[in-house]
Formats: C-alpha cells, sequence, structure tokens
C-alpha cells in the first residue's frame, strides 16, 4: 500500500514535467513571449511579395501585417492587390519617377496566429535568407519578396529583400501561402506566379 502511494505523486510529478517541457516546445523564438506591456495593437513583422504578369512593369502585390494585440495574441493580415496591365500611371515617390500598373485591393482577411502559422511564418524566413545568397544580378523583370521584423516601438530590426526568378523562394511562398489558408491563384484570376520554367517555355 504505502509502494502504491509513493508512485502516485511521483507519477503526477512525472506528468506535470513532461507538459512543462512541452509547452516550452511549442514556443516559436521568432515571436516574443511577452507583449503584455502591448496596450494596442501593434505591427511586429511584415511580409511583401511583387510579382510580373505585366512583365518589366510589376504585376500583382500581396502584402502581410503581423501584429501584436492586448490580449497577448498574434494576428495577420492579408492584402491582395491585382493590377491592371492595361492600364499603366506615373508613380512619384521615394524611388523616384516611374511607371506601374494600376492597382485595386480586392481582397483583405485577418486571421489569428497559432504555433503551426507562426513557424511557418519563421521558416519562410529563413527560406528568404537563403534565397538571399542565391540571388544573382536582377534583369528588367522578376518576382520580388520582402520581409520586415520590427521593434516595439518602432523601427526594423531586420529587413531581407529578394529579387528575380528564383523557383525555390517561389515555391516556399506558396507553402507559407498553403499553411495559412491564403492561396489565391483559384480564387482570383489576376493571380499568377511566374517561374523561370513558365517563363522559357513561353518564349
Amino acid at each position: 500500500m504505502k509502494t502504491r502511494l509513493f508512485l502516485l505523486p511521483a507519477f503526477i510529478l512525472l506528468f506535470s514535467c513532461t507538459n512543462s517541457v512541452n509547452e516550452k516546445d511549442n514556443k516559436i523564438d521568432f515571436f516574443p513571449d511577452d507583449i503584455s506591456g502591448f496596450q494596442e495593437e501593434r505591427l511586429v513583422f511584415e511580409i511583401k511579395a511583387g510579382f510580373s504578369e505585366c512583365g518589366e512593369w510589376g504585376g500583382h502585390k500581396e502584402k502581410m501585417f503581423i501584429t501584436a494585440r492586448k490580449d497577448k495574441e498574434f494576428y495577420l493580415k492579408y492584402e491582395l492587390w491585382c493590377a491592371n496591365c492595361d492600364s499603366l500611371i506615373e508613380h512619384n515617390d521615394s524611388l523616384g519617377t516611374y511607371t506601374a500598373p494600376l492597382m485595386n485591393l480586392v481582397d483583405s482577411s485577418t486571421i489569428r496566429l497559432n504555433n503551426k502559422h507562426k513557424e511557418a511564418v519563421r521558416k519562410f524566413t529563413q527560406d528568404l535568407v537563403e534565397a538571399k545568397f542565391r540571388e544573382i544580378f536582377p534583369g528588367h523583370a522578376g518576382n520580388s519578396f520582402e520581409a520586415y521584423k520590427y521593434r516595439g516601438y518602432g523601427g526594423t530590426s531586420l529587413k531581407i529583400q529578394v529579387y528575380g526568378f528564383d523557383p525555390r523562394i517561389l515555391s516556399d511562398y506558396i507553402a507559407l501561402l498553403k499553411t495559412l489558408k491564403l492561396s489565391q491563384e483559384e480564387k482570383n484570376s489576376c493571380v499568377k506566379y511566374y517561374t523561370i520554367e513558365e517563363i522559357e517555355s513561353d518564349e
């Protein structure tokens, strides 16, 4: 009887420790644990993707804004901007004067990030770093991928930009969209994900 009484507390202690380890393992280092000081919605991460269905003029754009809220959760706002390749307009901003297609916002949605989503964002950012090392001298057209991580009170602590027709980073980006359940290619006719192979076959 004494042996049974001893084993029961030991089992409970072991089970509690196992749960504690699992909870710790589930944390994604890329996202801060303590955001209790955030009294308002705050931008912490941003992903931008630009494509080239209009050739050298560019194409549709996709944007993701990850914010921390006072409920201690992270949220991702997704925007899809479609390009009208037949309507080019002149822009004048910090980049200078240039011509680009007229853009229209056609889809916007917000999701609360779970650990699977957070891990997908972290992995894509790592993939983006690797793609930066593979980046070659840019041509007149290409896809662009950007990631920005912001400090708690403004300013970027991480900034990555990749340009070109790297099929691997394109595949990584599409995988991110599917994990977030934001894949748009079948829902919106303006979305076309061009790769090197597709361009070469057209020629």
